[in-house]
């Protein structure tokens, strides 16, 4: 399965960074503008932490969606089933 973010980056008329954050470490990834930055797939759901600028470049700092398969198909939310 992919992942888009948002569609409302495709606003940002500046180049992006795209800044992910890991577990260990985080990545940089350079777009045109947030067009090309909301037509872009990723393997993980990915939600924002920050968005700040530096000079005429956007730094938009996202990290992995916690609540990622948090819902069954027809979405009603997991839950721990703790008495069996």
């Amino acid at each position: 399965m992919t992942y888009k973010l948002n569609a409302e980056v495709s606003k940002i008329k500046s180049p992006v960074i795209l800044r992910i954050e890991g577990r260990e470490s985080s990545t940089d990834k350079i777009y045109g503008d947030g067009a090309e930055l909301a037509n872009a797939t990723f393997e993980e759901n990915y939600v924002m932490r920050s968005l700040t600028a530096k000079g005429d470049v956007i730094v938009l700092t996202v990290s992995e969606n916690p609540l990622t398969n948090n819902t069954n198909w027809i979405g009603e939310e997991m839950t721990e089933c703790g008495f069996f």
